[in-house]
């Protein structure tokens, strides 16, 4: 009897020193594997019967810290989150150019500034003319570049969100295998699953890498993962995440609008659980930091077409001149079938619009004054329906043909929907002036129209200058962008707070003048606002309406979902549209903002001067050395002009050579936050990773220690049995 005990012990002393020598050798062999964590032989003495009988090996277990692989995991999806917005804001400065570079969009538009100068100088060159187009061309030509390239980044976040949802339906379905495999063995307690439950930790570090989750595990050692609005990715089984990357990107199609696909589980968007990871950085960049950054650009792009063509218009080409002027804004409507049909109509006031026509030598042929001597200060612009109505266009053509004796001349709104005034004749040209008032000669100074959009009787749009409000003079051109209305910033639980319902009407150019209205009423905040305007049954399918995230605030966008030239108009005095700030968007603007293509193929269009008066002759002249709108467009780039709030950019007023120069120093002023903030979070990682692997991780060292201390122990226990044998030898050769 205490042979066999002898041998028992001895025996369970070799098996649990083996067993403690396979898991030594196994830490050191994977001390340098990703994710291996130490593992430590257990052992515990036997007993039957209460007498000793040698030692019981029990499983392996892990020596790690939950609380701090959590916070490793947190950390690590920051890290990364923010690396990619790093990586991002990178290539965008690569485009956009630092500030000490001559090449950047606000160097641009500050040589755009000096050509004018230049110009003025001399504004009959057209050496300078030819410089001052090309100085316009490569800005405009800029601007469309970097408007293209940040949507190409956006579209380019977006694929790369595709393939990461790969990624992580990969690592879903290995951590419920090993879920699973973890279980099985919790089980039957016949082999360790701490090795399964390194791979399991390996694999989830891996997918907080890509997006954060939460977690919580059962006593049956499987782990449940959910999104941090609670939505499962794994319990049992693997849910599939799910994003479908669009198309090319425009600035107006966005997530908040449904025009990017969301991010899925079984239906749920979860794009907006995603709070750090890759794909956190990713969603952020492309919906939040690089349409913030068209929106400044847009901005950019706007004022300086508005601006620029404000001044142009107010001026005339020579010795080269204009004999056709097609103007840039389009009308949704220019014909009337009867008293009752709406068309739209404009209001001439504070001064008159003075009209000349020259030969191709520069002399004047006839001059008249659209108010004083016309008789025409408001009414329709034009009725096709109609050529007996006293329009504009009427009014005009019969001028030209019965005074001037231009009889080919036709003034009309052609098909696409511009303001045409045609002489019929290259060999004359003519040209407008703004005045204070009817008296020859009088100041220049824009007069005000006011315009019927929707063709109700309420004038609710007010623009300064004649030609500017058409467009006859442009210089910079852009699509039109009427299909889509946006209101200013906002705070996300805005009220315009009027003090009666407003009746708001939707006109365009396929449903014609006032083709829907619908009531907003006071105390209505902008969510109602789009909630009202999304269920009225008149305009579904056909106008859709989006709160629109935007730097600190919101836009209330309104899009034609036709894509279709919209008016959006206010009957009565509530004054909704007002307190909105709505205006047709900018949105994209910059992608399709451009020197007029009639400047790039003839640079002497470009206009130096204006109509002139001479007092003593008491006519109208046109002079090659006028340098008057040269002047002004030099102004416009030297004297600061309103910008309305885009992106991270304030309301405030500026240069636009500050403006664009503003642009670029936030890029490099996020990069460098930006960079500062990944070497602190860099730091902070590696110090949890330290801590981590002092104690999870394997010192080999130690584990030599220890592997020696069992080889002896697996020694002693063999000498025992070769004692014991020994013995019963003897025993049995006694016997």
């Amino acid at each position: 009897m205490v042979f066999n005990v002898a041998m028992q012990s001895a025996v369970s002393g070799l098996q649990n020193a083996q067993r403690a020598i396979d898991t030594i050798s196994n830490n050191i062999v994977n001390a340098g594997t990703p994710g291996y964590t130490r593992k430590m032989h257990n052992q515990q003495a036997r007993t039957v019967a209460g007498v000793g009988q040698g030692v019981m090996s029990l499983l392996s277990t892990r020596q790690v810290d939950e609380s701090l692989l959590r916070q490793i995991r947190l950390a690590g999806g920051v890290q990364q989150a923010i690396s990619t917005r790093v990586s991002f804001l990178e290539r965008i400065q690569d485009l956009f150019g630092s500030p000490d570079t001559g090449t950047n969009i606000g160097a641009s538009v500050t040589n755009l500034g000096s050509s004018f100068s230049q110009l003025a100088l001399d504004p009959s060159s057209s050496l300078l003319k030819s410089m001052a187009v090309d100085s316009l061309n490569n800005t405009t030509t800029q601007i469309n570049r970097l408007s293209l390239q940040i949507q190409s980044l956006r579209q380019q976040a977006d694929v790369t969100i595709t393939t990461l949802t790969s990624q992580i339906n990969g690592l879903l379905e290995l951590i419920n295998k090993l879920n699973i495999d973890i279980a099985r063995l919790d089980n039957t307690k016949t082999q360790s699953s701490a090795d399964l439950w390194d791979k399991r930790d390996q694999a989830m570090k891996e997918l907080s890498l890509l997006m954060d989750y939460q977690t919580f595990t059962r006593n049956t050692g499987e782990v449940v993962i959910m999104t941090n609005g609670g939505v499962t990715l794994v319990d049992t089984t693997a849910n599939t995440v799910s994003h479908a990357s669009g198309g090319s990107l425009s600035p107006w199609l966005d997530h908040a609008s449904g025009a990017i696909g969301p991010i899925t589980v079984a239906g749920v968007d979860i794009t907006r659980d995603i709070k750090s990871g890759q794909i956190a950085g990713l969603i952020e960049m492309r919906d939040t930091r690089l349409p913030d950054l068209q929106s400044q650009l847009d901005n950019l792009a706007a004022v300086m077409k508005e601006q620029m063509n404000i001044v142009s218009n107010r001026g005339t080409s020579f010795p080269t001149m204009a004999s056709t002027l097609t103007g840039s804004r389009r009308f949704l409507d220019w014909a009337s079938t009867g008293p009752s049909d709406p068309i739209q109509r404009i209001q001439i006031a504070d001064g008159d619009v003075k009209i000349a026509i020259f030969d191709r030598t520069g002399e004047l042929v006839a001059s008249t004054s659209l108010v004083g001597d016309l008789g025409w200060s408001g009414g329709a612009i034009y009725n096709a329906a109609d050529p007996t109505d006293p329009t504009l266009a009427s009014a005009l053509q019969d001028w030209l043909r019965n005074t001037v004796g231009l009889n080919q001349a036709r003034v009309m709104i052609n098909s696409q929907g511009n303001f045409v005034v045609d002489l019929g004749t290259s060999e004359y040209g003519i040209s407008f002036r703004d005045e204070v008032s009817s008296l020859p000669g009088s100041a220049a100074q824009d007069v005000t129209i006011t315009f019927d959009a929707d063709g109700t009787g309420t004038y609710g749009q007010t623009i300064r200058g004649f030609s500017y409000f058409f467009g006859l003079n442009d210089i910079v051109t852009s699509m039109d962008q009427s299909f889509i209305w946006d209101s200013q910033l906002l705070s996300f639980g805005f009220r315009p707070n009027i003090t009666a319902p407003a009746t708001l009407n939707f006109s365009d150019s396929r449903n014609g003048l006032g083709f829907a209205s619908i009531t907003i009423y006071p105390n209505e905040n902008l969510s109602q606002i789009v909630q009202r305007i999304n269920s009225d049954p008149t305009l579904n399918n056909l106008v859709r309406a989006d709160l629109i995230p935007e730097g600190s605030g919101y836009r209330l966008r309104i899009r034609n979902l036709e894509g279709n030239s919209m008016q959006i108009t206010e009957v009565g005095n509530a004054g909704l549209l007002g307190r909105l700030g709505m205006q047709v968007s900018n949105s994209g603007i910059g992608m399709t903002v451009a020197t007029s293509p009639i400047l790039l193929n003839d640079n002497t269009r470009l206009p130096g001067g204006a109509l002139q008066f001479d007092v003593n002759t008491g006519k109208y002249f046109l002079s090659a050395g006028d340098n008057s709108i040269a002047l002004q467009l030099e102004r416009l780039f030297s004297e600061p002009v309103d910008f309305d709030r885009a992106g991270t950019t304030p309301l405030g007023r500026m240069t636009l050579a500050a403006y664009a120069g503003n642009i670029v120093g936030r890029v490099a002023t996020d990069i460098f936050t930006m960079k500062r903030e990944l070497q602190y979070q860099n730091s902070y990682l590696s110090s949890l990773e330290y801590r981590s692997a002092e104690i999870s991780g394997v010192d080999i060292d130690a584990e030599f220690a220890m592997l020696i201390v069992f080889e002896r122990s697996y020694q002693a226990a063999s000498k025992i049995i070769a004692t014991v044998q020994a013995m019963m030898d003897a025993l049995l050769s006694i016997v």
